[in-house]
């Protein structure tokens, strides 16, 4: 399940619409990535106010204190773990950790991105930890979770937290549009086309191939992380 939100626009403050069918409980387990702010804050505190257990997590150890802190202030209890979704050994300590932890989960949201551009601006001087964090590094980390979500299908769930910039129609190559709209795509594919991305930013061919014209680097990896699932 996919959730489409452009970043660059403020994140939600308002509360969760009400839901007929009370399907969560105290025992229901979401994490959710980058939270230590913005978007990712926000999903905490209301999955908290719900009474979900909640797994905060943030690259930062002091921001993500900071942020469990706040919440506590307000009466709400969630855990904090640190997780760097760019580092593989990050991923695979917390995911150890919530194992011997928790054991079972049922929601994850993919919330940790990053962007070093500016509204107007369009380099591609960070590409590679773009693209490692924000396609790579989801993907890394629900593969390691994967095996713990407890079988479910009206709880069970994955979110991840993309863009209109991820658009398959902001893709100005034809040959590449065209595979990404081919059903039977695959995860090598998508994998090729984000190498051939980092590729073309090595050589300094990028303008010419057809990539996103807007924030290119973070369209790419939110496309490639809107095919993979």
């Amino acid at each position: 399940m996919e959730v489409n939100k452009d970043t660059t626009e403020p994140y939600l403050s308002s509360p969760i619409p009400a839901i007929t069918a009370r399907w969560w409980c105290k025992d229901t387990v979401a994490i959710v990535t980058g939270a230590n702010k913005g978007i990712g804050f926000s999903m905490v505190k209301q999955l908290a106010q719900l009474g979900l257990t909640v797994i905060l997590t943030a690259r930062d150890v002091e921001k993500g204190k900071k942020a469990v802190e706040s919440l506590k202030n307000q009466g709400l209890f969630v855990h904090f773990h640190p997780l760097d979704v760019s580092d593989p050994a990050s991923i695979r300590t917390f995911a150890l950790w919530f194992h011997k932890k928790f054991g079972v989960m049922d929601i994850l949201i993919n919330n940790a991105a990053v962007s070093f551009n500016d509204l107007y601006e369009n380099s591609v001087d960070h590409a590679e930890i773009v693209i490692k964090t924000n396609f790579y590094g989801v993907k890394l980390l629900t593969e390691a979770l994967l095996p713990m979500f407890r079988r479910s299908d009206s709880i069970s769930r994955i979110l991840n937290i993309s863009s209109r910039l991820g658009s398959i129609n902001k893709m100005r190559n034809p040959t590449m549009k065209e595979m990404l709209q081919n059903e039977n795509l695959s995860a090598k594919q998508i994998e090729g086309m984000v190498d051939l991305f980092l590729e073309n930013v090595k050589n300094g061919t990028w303008k010419n191939q057809g990539w996103p014209e807007i924030w290119t680097d973070y369209a790419v990896s939110k496309l490639a992380l809107k095919c993979v699932f």
